[in-house]
């Protein structure tokens, strides 16, 4: 899908369909104020305005444009894997895989610090570098809460599937921009 945007639902229960038809199949439902990544505006033969979105890995399907308000023009976003590639695990002050070398925790905090740096490299503000040590810690939450906001994510300093998506798409071009805010 050429010219990606991210977008945002702005009604409730808004279908993905198969088609840009009014009685193709739903796909999905999401729901209002969802975040999204939207691409051209097909008419269809009824003269309904369409967007294809890109709700899953190499999943598109079709929103009637007027349930859509795209928030960045700018044809950069892509959605390369499942959220469901993510887990379902969220991630909070006090969890730990200290009793390993790697694992989750550390990936987060390794992928926090890309991003830290490549924020630093092309100047557009900081973000805190933290110690990869498998703790989620105050530093660590500090450090979630900072680039959830930075990567416009509600900052609660959780890190579960959407934040983990969006942060890894934001810190090593990968990932996904997912289809909500929070966790």
């Amino acid at each position: 899908m050429a010219g990606r945007y991210k977008g945002k639902t702005i009604a409730a229960q808004v279908a993905i369909r198969s088609d840009r038809r009014k009685d193709a199949e739903v796909l999905t439902r999401i729901a209002n104020g969802s975040e999204i990544e939207v691409g051209i505006t097909p008419t269809s033969a009824d003269g309904t305005k369409w967007r294809q979105v890109a709700y899953a890995y190499k999943k598109h399907g079709y929103m009637m444009d007027t349930y859509i308000t795209v928030t960045d023009k700018t044809a950069k976003y892509y959605m390369y894997d499942t959220l469901s590639s993510f887990g379902d695990q969220i991630y909070v002050r006090g969890n730990s895989d200290k009793s390993s070398s790697s694992g989750d925790i550390h990936n987060i905090q390794t992928a926090l610090n890309k991003l830290a740096d490549k924020v630093k490299k092309n100047s557009t503000g900081t973000l805190p570098t933290i110690v990869v040590d498998g703790i989620f810690g105050p530093n660590t939450e500090t450090a979630v809460k900072k680039a959830q906001s930075y990567m416009g994510c509600t900052a609660d300093g959780k890190v579960g599937p959407h934040t983990k998506a969006r942060l890894y798409y934001c810190a090593y071009d990968q990932g996904g921009w997912p289809l909500a805010e929070n966790a």
